[in-house]
């Protein structure tokens, strides 16, 4: 349940992310405004205590952080490269998580190919964590 909510949300914000900068604005708001409605239902659930809490899941707290993390990691820049019309291999030069990805492909001479790979290998982990495949 924990590994198809983390994908949903990261599907769904990479999608009214590219969107809105495909110039898709009100696809965009619709998008984002079934986003907040799950993150704010999601809240209140667990606030009130509908949802119960993670301690009965036995998968460490440090595992369903970080695979979230390389499940964002792995998924979202593909989804927003789609969702935006860009190319499969494209990397913005805005944020510091882009920044660090260009700078890796321009002084590090590492080909796009490869980040592709280690995303790959992240979302495989993250999926193994969240499934908490091997305890």
């Amino acid at each position: 349940m924990i590994l198809l909510t983390a994908i949903i949300l990261i599907l769904l914000e990479g999608i009214y992310e590219g969107l809105k900068t495909r110039g898709k604005h009100i696809a965009s708001a619709s998008v984002e405004f079934v986003f907040l409605a799950l993150v704010t239902s999601l809240a209140l659930a667990f606030m009130s205590g509908r949802v119960t809490p993670f301690d009965y899941l036995d998968i460490p707290f440090w595992k369903i952080m970080f695979g979230y993390l390389f499940l964002r990691i792995g998924l979202f820049d593909l989804v927003w490269n789609l969702s935006a019309g860009k190319g499969i291999y494209y990397i913005g030069n805005t944020k510091l998580y882009d920044k660090f990805w260009g700078w890796l492909m321009q002084k590090g001479k590492v080909a796009p190919v490869l980040i592709w790979f280690v995303k790959f290998v992240l979302v495989c982990i993250s999926i193994a964590w969240l499934l908490n495949y091997g305890q």
